[in-house]
């Protein structure tokens, strides 16, 4: 658990100045690639690569320290997933749902050929080859140490590379006003989709090493608790958002604030 014991004005007030510095920073950076036809986006991946300990951190007197002292690290990667958490349902609700149905078999062999291939080069080639070399051990606090199954290593290296960075890959999208065109709602669909794969795959690979290890209890939990949450959602919470929302757009012609309140608190739930 991590304890902040500085007072919570002299926080809060650190806080917003590091917010602002990051934005300062994302901005200019991304302004320049934007002068070279670049996304955006990319620009402030790079900035924040410049302000962590990969390029500031390697300047003598801790930079990185200064800008961002320890007290407020905490809350801003709590400040960034919910700023990612709401960006990512903001370009949900701008996918044409229908587009992306009637090009399901495109964006099914896209986004299939996009982890297979990397999965596969990743797991069988690179997996065995860089084990030797930079494979993981793991530790107990009496200080035994045991290396992490091959077979698990191997799998979490080809997952690393077939992945996609899905919340980037929404903020190109986004930035090029492309995400309602055909070509933004194929790419959407074969990223969410290759997201989804990913996560199965990542669950396999935790299986792998729980296996390894003796335990399959919080592999067990982990698979029915997923598909508890996808059952819920798909039959219980979807019904009633879709009730709700269709009975107020028709009666007042937008969602009252008890509504949307309903369905922030699921966005938040879910996102635990």
């Amino acid at each position: 658990m991590v304890v902040c014991t500085g007072d919570a004005l002299a926080i809060s007030a650190e806080l917003f100045l590091s917010i602002a510095i990051i934005m300062i920073v994302a901005r200019l950076v991304g302004f320049v690639f934007r002068y070279f036809k670049q996304p955006t986006v990319l620009g402030e991946v790079l900035a924040g690569i410049l302000l962590g300990p990969s390029a500031l951190g390697q300047i003598p007197g801790d930079i990185p320290g200064a800008f961002f002292p320890l007290d407020v690290r905490l809350f801003l990667s709590v400040s960034a997933q919910l700023g990612l958490i709401i960006f990512m349902f903001v370009v949900g609700l701008e996918v044409d749902v229908p587009g992306l149905l009637r090009s399901s078999r495109t964006a099914l062999t896209i986004g299939g050929m996009s982890v297979v291939l990397p999965f596969c080069v990743g797991t069988f080639a690179l997996g065995p080859f860089l084990y030797p070399k930079y494979k993981v051990t793991t530790c107990t606090s009496s200080k035994v140490c045991t290396d992490v199954s091959e077979n698990a290593f191997c799998i979490f290296l080809g997952i690393s590379m077939s992945v996609t960075a899905f919340p980037v890959l929404a903020r190109i999208i986004t930035d090029f006003k492309i995400i309602r065109l055909p070509v933004g709602v194929l790419v959407m669909g074969s990223a969410a989709l290759t997201d989804a794969v990913a996560w199965v795959l990542l669950t396999i690979c935790l299986a792998v090493k729980q296996a390894s290890s003796g335990s399959y209890g919080s592999v067990v939990s982990m698979i029915f608790a997923c598909i508890g949450y996808y059952l819920a959602l798909s039959f219980v919470l979807h019904p009633v958002l879709r009730l709700l929302v269709v009975r107020q757009f028709h009666q007042k012609g937008s969602v009252g604030p008890s509504t949307m309140a309903f369905v922030l608190i699921n966005l938040l739930i879910s996102s635990w």
